[in-house]
């Protein structure tokens, strides 16, 4: 599960690259004898992954590798995180990241509201490719985040077998060292060949009124911290200072976080 600006939720799972959470649990529950439909709506039919090198899997024995450069379909969907903040430009905001390990791949989807509900569609750039792909057969990425300098962190397991060995044949498992590369992995900061990603801000050596100025950020990771900071110190002088920023602040995020 993940959230955007507006705290509105998203998830993904396995072969479907994102949904979106339409009624609240709460909701649902208030009415204990109703049978409620599911409260989640895909956000694309799409279910095509495009690798740029050998998918390797090891669930089967004698399975042959899909045909190296032709279209797949999403198995391993993990991670997704919707992108708050502005590195990337106007275009990316509030896109989500999806990683898939079996693909060595992570996708993208544009998110746009639509009524009450979103929906998600590929980027005009990216309609037969991925936004950011590895022919390396053991990247496996797992996690996806907006980091506090703007750029996307991406973890790499990086991991020989990614199957779970419930679903890899006996005879073929006693083969495999399952584990192989356990002690490898690896972060990568992801940001535009053009920018740079900006210094990490030190929230920790802020005092009540520099937190309640660091609400007014572009930067999710920075407003929510910010956020949290305030609560736990229960500082009262914030109070004034929010109100300001309530009825005066300039920019509708930090606003909503006043």
């Amino acid at each position: 599960r993940n959230r955007d600006d507006w705290n509105n939720w998203f998830g993904c799972n396995n072969n479907d690259p994102g949904w979106f959470y339409a009624v609240d649990d709460y909701y649902i529950r208030r009415n204990p004898h109703m049978a409620a439909p599911p409260g989640r709506v895909s956000l694309t039919p799409d279910r095509t992954a495009f690798p740029v090198g050998w998918v390797v899997t090891h669930h089967a024995l004698g399975q042959p590798c899909p045909p190296l450069g032709q279209p797949g379909t999403w198995t391993c969907l993990c991670g997704l995180v919707i992108y708050r903040d502005e590195l990337f430009g106007p275009d990316f905001v509030g896109n989500g990241f999806v990683a898939d390990a079996v693909y060595n791949a992570v996708t993208r989807l544009v998110i746009n509201p639509k009524g009450v509900l979103f929906f998600g569609h590929r980027a005009a750039d990216e309609q037969r490719s991925e936004f950011l792909c590895s022919k390396d057969p053991w990247f496996r990425p797992a996690t996806i985040q907006t980091g506090p300098d703007g750029a996307l962190w991406v973890v790499d397991m990086y991991r020989f077998v990614i199957e779970h060995p419930q679903w890899i044949n006996d005879d073929l498992e006693r083969t495999l060292d399952l584990r192989l590369g356990h002690d490898r992995g690896r972060i990568y900061r992801v940001y535009p060949a053009d920018k740079q990603p900006r210094p990490i801000a030190r929230l920790d050596k802020l005092d009540t009124t520099g937190l309640v100025a660091a609400l007014d950020s572009p930067s999710g990771w920075q407003r929510d911290l910010a956020h949290q900071m305030l609560l736990w110190r229960a500082d009262r002088v914030a109070v004034a200072l929010l109100e300001q920023m309530v009825k005066n602040g300039s920019q509708p995020l930090a606003r909503l976080h006043a």
